[in-house]
C-alpha cells in the first residue's frame, strides 16, 4: 500500500504545468510573424526551484507572464535559460559567458543587442551581486543589471560602486513599469557582424523597497 501511495505521489508531482524546455524558455513563447528576426534584449536569471517542470509555484510563473508581455511590446526576445541542478536549479558558480551561451541556445541562436539587460531574481540576484562585489568590470557588458530580492540586505551596500546596477531588495515580482525599465530596449537594429544595438541607460540608485523574505542564498 505504501509503495502504491508513493508511486501516485511521484506521478502527481511530476505532471508538467507550464513546463520549461530542456534548456529554458525564450519569450515571447508564441511569437508573431516576423519575430524570428527579433534580437535578445534581456536575460533573466531565475531563483531557486526544485523541478524544471514546476518552477512557477510562487514567483517564476508571474515573472514569465510579465516578461512575455514586455517582449511583445518591445519586439525583442527575453531569454530565460536554466541554471544548473544540484537538488534545486540554481546559478551558483556559473560564469557569465556560460549564462549568455545558454541564453542564445534557448533562443535558437538569436543575436543579442549590443549590450543586453541582465535581470536576476533571488538566487540569480545573489550570484550577480557576488560577481559585482568582486569586480564591477565583469558586468560592464550589461548597461543595466537588476537584482531583485537578493538575500542579506547589508551586502547590497557595496553595490553602490557599480553604477550600472540597481537593487530591488523586496523578494517579490515587481510591477510591470519596474520590469519595463529594467529591460529598457528601444528597438535598435541588429548587425551582421555583431549583436544588435539597444539603448540601455545606467542605474545608480539602490532601492531598499521593503524587508526581505528569507530565501536560499548563494554565498
Amino acid at each position: 500500500m505504501k509503495i502504491l501511495v508513493l508511486t501516485i505521489f511521484l506521478l502527481l508531482v511530476n505532471i508538467p504545468t507550464g513546463a520549461w524546455a530542456a534548456e529554458g524558455l525564450c519569450l515571447p513563447k508564441n511569437p508573431p510573424e516576423g519575430a524570428e528576426a527579433w534580437p535578445i534584449c534581456a536575460v533573466y536569471m531565475h531563483g531557486n526551484f526544485g523541478s524544471r517542470d514546476k518552477p512557477e509555484s510562487r514567483w517564476e510563473m508571474p515573472f514569465r507572464e510579465k516578461f512575455e508581455q514586455i517582449a511583445l511590446e518591445k519586439k525583442c526576445r527575453i531569454a530565460l535559460p536554466l541554471g544548473t541542478r544540484c537538488r534545486t536549479w540554481h546559478w551558483n558558480g556559473m560564469e557569465l559567458k556560460e549564462v549568455k551561451a545558454r541564453a542564445r541556445k534557448v533562443c535558437d541562436g538569436a543575436k543579442f543587442i549590443e549590450k543586453p539587460a541582465l535581470i536576476g531574481f533571488s538566487n540569480g540576484a545573489n550570484v550577480l551581486r557576488k560577481i559585482a562585489r568582486a569586480d564591477c568590470g565583469r558586468l560592464a557588458g550589461f548597461p543595466q543589471v537588476t537584482l531583485i530580492g537578493p538575500s542579506w540586505e547589508h551586502k547590497n551596500r557595496s553595490m553602490r560602486k557599480c553604477t550600472n546596477v540597481q537593487v530591488h531588495s523586496a523578494h517579490e515580482v515587481p510591477s510591470m513599469s519596474y520590469l519595463r525599465k529594467a529591460v529598457d530596449f528601444d528597438g535598435g537594429e541588429d548587425d551582421d557582424e555583431g549583436p544588435g544595438r539597444g539603448r540601455g541607460g545606467a542605474f545608480a540608485s539602490i532601492n531598499h523597497a521593503s524587508a526581505l523574505t528569507f530565501h536560499l542564498s548563494s554565498r
